[in-house]
Formats: structure tokens, C-alpha cells, sequence
């Protein structure tokens, strides 16, 4: 029988290596992938793309959500996507034999989303240093009241010497502005100053107005600075506290900050908040590099920051420190004879392309005047970032106009603004505005008229890209005559600059024809209907018909100079939701408020764009602004949809214009501005990133296009179709940057608690560097960690960091989804002792070593209660602390405290897990990397499986024969 069952054995050892020697032939090369994405529907966002890979913004028209471009498996290796296409095709070419297999499960996956314009990392700042003074639905105030006590809380809580900082009231929900008064009575001790939602003005209290040299007491006497500044507000001959746009704030601006910012904890903020809308690629959309580049790459080399970020250097023409010619020359420009009072531009030809990589850029900086801390400065790069590529990018260069419609201080043609709201009657609010321009309005220029001529003929002569904040449409107007200036000074040397208007709230359809080189079809609509609609125009149209001459250009060349430059527009879309009803009844008016945001009319002139949420003035929220593209409705119960007549796509239909003070009519356009689920994804994916020059790298799925992904619950197309007033609440599963996941858990995974990251929170004096931190399936965690009976798993780690003193108490952090449960069913254990795994007790107390409290990821500052309920599939913060020697470290058994905390950590919950996802389907199995079950994942498992199977019942068959009586 031995003898028998040896022979057997080494036949079945012939055909396993027969089998094995199959299978390496198969297998021998390396894996095409690193991952494989599949089960799912993944939108390529590929659309508006030619064979040829470039685009045609003529196919924006014809683009049906239904037919949208989309692929079965996308694959990446080394951060990068490999292949695009149909899993039969993957799986032949040997994707699925990538170490990551992500099934979907049914879940939608697109390219990483993008953000058109914003201020990152501004939320950071406001989320951990600042009131939160937003209206509700964006905040907790309701009242003056409310926000006295808001404040009065803050000041209680702030140490002396420090100021009290808040920002985003919205006086048109608040009925007024607060006043000097009542910052006063909220904190007399302390500097206040609290900015707008619109982020173009701000009220200050009399501590801040006296350190800003704008009061000589705190009640509010102005000083000949106050006097000499449009923008300071007073009131019976005394400072109001208002004050507005940059001119008026800057003087406070620079003496009263938030107190002791840590600029590395505002970065890590705003990314998570940021990686958990589904966004990829931020945008910083006015900078001073020296100031903020060095921050950045110190982030990516620590961690704090996972995202790829477009700066936008500040084109300013002056002003104190001459930040312009700072950029400028930071971005290789020639300013070495740049004056010390304005700008003298020299050569820009060797200077940095819209679009450039500047990761690993360096610079030295010697115009004149500077601070010292900015002069000469040549800041050595941090160790870490070799390897590092495009995840610090130049975008377009940022020139501020006009302010903001719903501050009234954006610049307005005629009839100005629907409703006299500051009593401004017929005077501008900028002496360098012209007086004729306005009935009822008012605009503070942040930059002047012919400075902005200046800053578009150097930028276009030298072929580098600029964005211009035109909110108004008197300031859209010049914009758009400086912009004619420069294309024909150029006369063709550069095309493609892809020049752009960020926020194009009241772009006049004459604007866009011109922007779009379609003169004929603005000389015809101007001629039609002259003074009934478009009034105050100015460079090629200021004597009323097509004159080319006026920008030194000629008529026969200027439409296609103009069109060859692709000039693009960014949106404020969500002003239709946010300050919808605003808009409607006050700003605008209900004629030029259905026009506002006009994306159908860039369509309609094949017309590329990009949608914002200018964060930190409203969350950002790239699904909002696809809901607002689609539907145009406001939050406000009651407001119409902010469009024309349904359907109505087709121009030549007008309506009767809105009276001002019943003395003024005009005619708009009546034209329905909304546009289907596939064109609003465009306008926050690819056409942003094509915007800065990006589209070659990110935006869409496409081979060599670095693999940045997000995974969201439901698909777009379908809730667009069956309930799209629920688009923005479409949850983000996952973002993934260069094939790293950023945020959330995969579809499959079973784990539900991130891994752990050093807080944004530190107990004073505290530096936590160097973490590390592995992952251990459940099945090792469970040799080192048996659960009690009732508990389930939600995550293990190791970790090990570096703490700044021995014997320091380290504050850590991780992500986790609800699961229905409330606090107190979630427990925290150190299981650095196998034998004996402690509990963190349940405690908001960063002082000492041992406890943990959740928070909710929108309000990370405020803790739990342990009988709140973790919503199922809601995102929270859980923090923990852990002391360096205390009874949580692993090594505390060495002599001392070592500056060193290790050890183990398991989240467990009494709970159910989190669904993560909040629709039934599911396409496959999943394991802890987020795939589905891999038997059968390639041609080679299954001739495997097969062979394997084959042999075996061989064997058997032998072995019955012989043993069979």
C-alpha cells in the first residue's frame, strides 16, 4: 500500500509540476498592473475628445448623458493608467493579474474631480482657528444675536493677546451688517474681525480698527487713513466697521491675523475635507509663491498633504511689496529693472508655462521693496520629495478686478443693481470707475482700468496664461476690451493661452460671441437691440458697431485672432442655489439673474468652462455644482428655477426687463441656461484640468494620464434623470490619487477605520513627526487581539512616530464610517500587550495618554457625546492620544522615555458594519483590499484550477482501482 501510495504521489508531483511549469510559463513576467478597477460603470470623460486625443468643443452641443463615453476596467502601474477598455481585453492582455483587484461593485467611478477656482487651503484655516459666522444651511447662525454669542464664546476661550477671527457672514441673511457696536459689546478686550461671505469685505470692532491705524479710539474716531480709503464705511461721521474690498481691509489684514497658525494642520484640514469631496486636484487661485510653495512641499514630504494642488501666482500690477513682480520673477521672469512704484514688465519668454510642474521648483527672489524674510530667497528643498512628480502645478496667473455681486461692490453696467440696497443712488464707490457707467450700483476695482490693459498686453505677449476675476457685467465689459487690446497687439505670435474669467456671474451674450470670435453674431444681436440690452460697451464695440481699430486691431483678422486663443470661463454655478433668491429679488434682478452663470450660452458657442465653489466662500462641492448645473434651483423655499423657459435653447426670444426704482427697463434673454448630468461632469473634470494646461496628465481616463479616480455610491446620469435635486448628496466612496487611496474605504473592503495620521489638534509645544503606520488584516490582528464576544472589527494598526520631548502626550487621528451605532458601542484598545489589551477611555482630554473622542468630519473641533449615532456611512474623526513611555506605548518597558511612541491600536465596534454604499447591488465578493475574490481572476488561476482538479480525480480513480475487492 505504501509503495502504491509513493507511486501515486509522484505522479501527482509530475503533473503539479507539469501544471506548475504551465502556470510560470503563463505568469513568468511581471504584472502589466499594480491595480485593476472593474464592476462597475466607469465614465471616461473621453467626450468631447477626436480620434486624434484633442479636443472639439463643438461636440459640447450634441453631448447626450445617456451616451456618455465609458469603459469596463481601467488598470494602473506606478501611479499611472495603463489601459482603458473592456475586461475582455484586460484580462487577455494580462491586467487582472495586478496585486490589487478593485471590484466596484456596482459603484461609479470617473476621473478625479477637480476644482475650477478656490482657496485652498483656506477651509483648513477657518475649520480649526476661526468662528464659523456662516448663515444657516452653511452654519449655525440665524441672527446678530447668534453671532454676538458666537464670538463671545471664541473670545472667552482665546488667550490674552490673541485675536478673535471670523468669516462668511452674509448680511443678506442676516438683514444687516453687523456693526462696530455690537463686535464691540460681544468682545471689548479683544481684536475682532469677521470677513464676508462673499470674501470682499469685513467688520471689525474697535481694538482691530485702532491696530490697523483706521480708528484713533475704539468707538470708532477714523484717522486721515479712514478718511483717504472709499472702501472704510462710516456712520454719522464715525466708523460703522465696515469695510470694503482690498484697499479698505488691508490695513487690518496685515495687524490682525489669526493668532499662532500652524500652516502644516490648515493644510492636512482642508485636504481631508477636500479628499472626502472627491477632489483630486485643489486649486489655490491667488497665491504669493515664496510664501506658500515651501509650505506645500514640506506637506507632500510629511503627509499632510495627498492631493495634487494648481497655484495661481498673484498678477498684481503694484501695491505694497510689489507681490507681482514677486511671482514674476519666482516663475522666471526677467524683472531685474521692474520700478519700485508700479510694474515694468520685461521678458517673460523664459518664464514657467501655464501648467508646469513645480514640485521641486526652486527660485531667489531680489526685487525691491520686500520683507527681509522674503527677500533673496532661495529655500532648500525638503528631503523626501525626489520621486514626486506634477503634484504642484502652475496654473494660469490671477489678476482681481471688480469685488462680488452679493457684497454690491462688483462692477455693474447699467441699470446697476435691482435693488438700492446701501443707498449707494448714482455714485460709483471707486473714483477710477467712470461715473457714466451706473444708474443704481456701485464697484470697488482692485485693480485699475488701464493697469489691467498693462497686466493682459505682457502676459499675452508673453504666451502665458492669466485668470481674471470679472464678476460684474461692467467689469466682464473691459475685461473683454483689454483682452481685444492684447490679441491684436499679438497679432497671432501666441495661440491656445486659454485666458479666463472666474465667476462670469452677469456675462452679457455679446461678451461670449466676442470671446468666442464671433463678431458678426455680436454686431448683428448689438445692432438689433442696442440700448434695450446692452449698454456701456467698450474695445471693439465702444462707438456701437464693429470697429476693430479700437484695439488696434483690423476687422478682418480680430474674430479669428480671438478665437484661436480659446478663452475660457469658470462659473460660479452654486451662486444659483446659495444666493439664488438674493439674486432674483435684490442683486440682479429676475431678467439678468436667469442669464447669471450663462453655461448654455457658452455651449452654444462651443465655448469651453469650468465649475467652482471659490472655498472657502461655500464648501466645496464639485456634486453641488452638478446639481446646480442641471437644475438652477435655489435653496430658498419658494424661488423659481433660475433659468429661462424651459427647453427654450434657441436665441431671438426676449423678455421684459426689470424695473429699477420704476424708472429703468431693459430686455434679457430668454434661453434655458441648464444643461444635462454629462456636460455639468465635464465642467469638473476634464475642462478644468484643460483649463490650466493639466489635460494632458489628468481629467480623464486615458493611458499615461496619471491614475487619479473617484468612486462615488450612485451614478450621476441616473439620479440627474430620476431626482436630480439629489445630486449633492450622492456620497464619495473613494479618492484615489496616483493610484493611492486618499480617502474612504474601496467597495469590498472590511476594513472601516483609516489608517492613522498625526492630528491637526496638539496639546501646545507638541510635535508629532515621522508616524508610520501598517495595516494588519483581521485575520493577524486576531492572533495578537481576540475580540470579545459581540464585537466586530473595524481596523488595526501599527504604529510608530517621533515626539518632539521625551514624555510628550502625541494627539493621532484616523477616518472611520458610521454604522447606525452610537459612540458608546465603539471601543478603542491598545493591543501592544498581547496578553492583556487595554481600552482608551472615552474622553476629550488631549493631556494625558489614553483617551479617544469622535467628531464629525464637517465639525472636527466639536466631540460626540457617546449617546450620538453614527450615521451609516457618514464620515467622523476619531482622535486618540497616546503618551511617549506612558502605559500605551510598546516601549514602555525601556529605561525612560525615549521620544519614541509604538505600539498597536484596534477599533471595534458592537455594532454592525458600515454598508458603504446607500443602494443594494453588488457584482462580486470583496477582501481587504477593497477586490473581489481572485479564483478565476486570469487565464492562468483558471487553467490552474482546471489542471489541478484533472490530476487530482486521476489519483483518485488509481487509488479506487487498486483498493477495489
Amino acid at each position: 500500500m505504501r509503495t502504491a501510495l509513493k507511486k501515486h504521489a509522484a505522479t501527482l508531483a509530475v503533473a503539479l509540476c507539469l501544471v506548475g511549469g504551465v502556470v510560470f510559463s503563463t505568469r513568468s513576467a511581471a504584472p502589466n498592473a499594480d491595480s485593476v478597477y472593474y464592476g462597475g460603470k466607469i465614465y471616461t470623460m473621453t467626450d468631447v475628445l477626436n480620434d486624434s486625443g484633442t479636443p472639439d468643443f463643438s461636440k459640447l452641443k450634441g453631448l447626450s448623458a445617456d451616451k456618455a463615453k465609458i469603459a469596463e476596467v481601467v488598470a494602473a502601474k506606478n501611479g499611472k493608467i495603463v489601459f482603458v477598455g473592456s475586461e475582455a481585453e484586460a484580462r487577455a492582455q494580462g491586467y487582472f493579474d495586478a496585486a490589487r483587484k478593485v471590484d466596484l461593485q456596482g459603484h461609479v467611478m470617473l476621473p478625479g474631480l477637480i476644482d475650477g477656482h478656490g482657496h485652498f487651503p483656506g477651509q483648513g484655516t477657518d475649520d480649526l482657528y476661526k468662528v464659523n459666522a456662516n448663515s444657516a444651511p452653511l452654519g449655525p447662525i440665524h441672527d446678530i444675536g447668534e453671532l454676538q454669542e458666537a464670538i463671545r464664546a471664541k473670545c472667552a476661550s482665546t488667550g490674552s493677546g490673541e485675536n478673535v477671527i471670523g468669516y462668511s457672514y452674509d448680511d443678506l441673511r442676516l438683514g444687516a451688517h453687523p456693526t462696530l457696536e455690537q463686535l464691540n459689546a460681544a468682545c471689548p478686550d479683544k481684536p475682532v474681525y469677521v470677513t464676508h461671505i462673499s470674501g470682499h469685505m469685513a467688520v471689525a470692532n474697535g481694538k482691530a480698527l485702532v491696530l490697523g491705524g483706521l480708528a484713533s479710539n475704539v468707538d470708532g474716531t477714523p484717522t486721515p487713513l479712514a478718511d483717504s480709503l472709499i472702501g472704510v464705511k462710516k456712520t454719522n461721521g464715525k466708523l460703522n466697521g465696515l469695510l470694503m474690498e482690498t484697499a479698505a481691509m488691508q490695513p487690518v489684514n496685515t495687524k490682525v491675523g489669526v493668532s499662532n497658525v500652524d500652516t502644516q494642520k490648515t493644510i492636512a484640514r482642508a485636504n481631508q475635507v477636500y479628499a472626502a469631496a472627491g477632489i483630486t486636484t485643489a486649486d489655490e487661485g491667488i497665491t504669493v509663491v515664496p510664501n506658500t510653495l515651501p509650505q506645500y512641499q514640506k506637506a507632500l514630504v510629511n503627509g499632510n498633504l495627498t492631493l495634487r494642488v494648481a497655484m495661481h501666482p498673484a498678477a498684481l500690477y503694484g501695491g505694497p511689496a510689489l507681490y507681482g513682480n514677486v511671482n514674476r520673477e519666482a516663475m522666471g521672469w526677467n524683472t531685474s529693472s521692474a520700478d519700485t512704484t508700479n510694474v515694468k514688465f520685461l521678458d517673460g519668454s523664459s518664464a514657467l508655462r501655464t501648467g508646469a510642474d513645480m514640485t521641486r521648483h526652486t527660485y531667489t527672489i531680489t526685487v525691491s521693496p520686500l520683507p527681509a524674510a522674503m527677500k533673496n530667497t532661495n529655500i532648500p528643498l525638503p528631503a523626501g520629495l525626489n520621486g514626486k512628480e506634477n503634484m504642484l502645478m502652475q496654473g494660469a496667473h490671477k489678476i482681481l478686478f471688480d469685488g462680488s455681486p452679493q457684497g454690491y461692490s462688483a462692477w455693474l453696467k447699467e441699470p446697476g443693481y435691482y435693488y438700492d440696497y446701501y443707498n449707494f443712488g448714482a455714485s460709483s464707490n471707486n473714483p477710477d470707475v467712470p461715473a457714466s457707467s451706473y444708474f443704481i450700483g456701485t464697484g470697488d476695482l482692485n485693480c485699475k482700468i488701464d493697469e489691467m490693459t498693462v497686466l493682459m498686453d505682457n502676459y499675452q505677449k508673453a504666451g502665458i496664461s492669466t485668470e481674471t476675476h470679472t464678476n460684474g457685467s461692467a467689469a466682464a465689459e473691459y475685461w473683454a476690451a483689454a483682452l481685444e487690446h492684447a490679441v491684436a497687439a499679438d497679432n497671432g505670435a501666441h495661440v491656445d493661452t486659454r485666458h479666463t474669467s472666474i465667476h462670469g456671474q452677469m456675462m452679457e451674450l455679446q461678451l461670449i460671441q466676442r470671446l468666442t470670435g464671433n463678431y458678426a453674431a455680436a454686431a448683428k444681436d448689438i445692432q438689433t437691440y442696442g440700448d434695450d440690452m446692452y449698454r456701456n460697451l467698450q474695445g471693439a464695440f465702444k462707438t456701437g458697431s464693429f470697429d476693430a481699430a479700437q484695439v488696434g486691431g483690423d476687422n478682418g483678422t480680430l474674430p479669428g485672432l480671438m478665437k484661436a486663443q480659446n478663452i475660457f470661463m469658470s462659473y460660479y454655478i452654486n451662486h444659483t442655489y446659495f444666493w439664488g433668491k438674493a439674486h432674483m429679488e435684490k442683486i440682479m434682478g429676475p431678467g439678468r439673474a436667469r442669464n447669471m452663470s450663462p453655461v448654455g450660452w457658452s455651449i452654444l458657442y462651443d465655448q469651453p468652462y469650468s465649475f467652482h465653489n471659490d472655498t472657502d466662500i461655500t464648501p466645496i462641492d464639485q456634486l453641488r455644482s452638478i446639481q446646480s448645473a442641471v437644475t438652477r434651483r435655489a435653496l430658498d423655499e419658494g424661488v423659481p428655477p433660475i433659468h429661462g423657459t424651459d427647453g427654450l435653447k434657441e436665441l431671438g426670444h426676449m423678455v421684459e426687463g426689470d424695473a429699477v426704482k420704476d424708472t429703468v427697463r431693459m430686455k434679457f434673454w430668454d434661453f434655458d441656461q441648464r444643461i444635462n448630468a454629462l456636460q455639468a461632469m465635464l465642467g469638473v473634470t476634464y475642462l478644468p484640468a484643460w483649463q490650466n494646461k493639466l489635460d494632458d496628465r489628468i481629467g480623464s481616463l486615458q493611458p499615461g494620464h496619471y491614475a487619479d479616480l473617484t468612486i462615488l455610491d450612485l451614478d450621476p446620469v441616473q439620479v440627474a434623470s430620476a431626482a436630480p435635486l439629489n445630486l449633492a448628496n450622492i456620497r464619495v466612496t473613494s479618492t484615489i490619487v496616483g493610484d493611492h487611496l486618499v480617502y474612504g474605504f474601496l467597495p469590498g473592503s472590511l476594513t472601516f477605520a483609516a489608517a492613522p495620521k498625526v492630528a491637526y489638534v496638539q496639546n501646545a509645544g507638541v510635535t508629532v513627526s515621522g508616524l508610520t503606520a501598517a495595516s494588519l488584516s483581521n485575520e493577524e490582528a486576531d492572533k495578537i487581539h481576540a475580540l470579545q464576544k459581540g464585537e466586530t472589527r473595524y481596523g488595526t494598526y501599527d504604529i510608530d512616530a517621533n515626539v518632539s520631548t521625551n514624555g510628550d502626550v502625541g494627539v493621532f487621528q484616523m477616518e472611520l464610517l458610521g454604522n447606525n451605532a452610537p459612540v458608546k458601542a465603539f471601543r478603542l484598545y491598545s493591543v501592544a500587550n498581547s496578553n492583556a489589551p487595554e481600552a482608551f477611555a472615552y474622553a476629550h482630554d488631549m493631556t494625558d495618554g489614553g483617551n479617544f473622542w469622535i467628531a464629525p468630519l464637517s465639525d472636527p473641533l466639536v466631540p460626540l457625546a457617546e449617546d450620538d449615532v453614527l450615521s451609516m456611512n457618514k464620515a467622523y474623526v476619531l482622535f486618540y492620544t497616546m503618551k511617549d513611555g506612558g502605559k500605551f506605548d510598546a516601549a514602555r518597558t525601556r529605561a525612560g522615555a525615549d521620544g519614541k511612541i509604538t505600539g498597536s491600536v484596534a477599533l471595534v465596534t458592537s455594532g454592525s458594519l458600515p454598508t458603504n454604499r446607500s443602494s443594494a447591488g453588488n457584482s462580486g465578493g470583496g477582501d481587504d483590499s477593497g477586490g473581489g475574490c481572485t479564483i478565476g481572476a486570469t487565464p492562468s488561476y483558471d487553467l490552474l484550477i482546471l489542471l489541478l482538479a484533472l490530476a487530482g480525480v486521476a489519483v483518485l480513480r488509481s487509488l479506487r482501482r487498486r483498493n477495489m475487492p
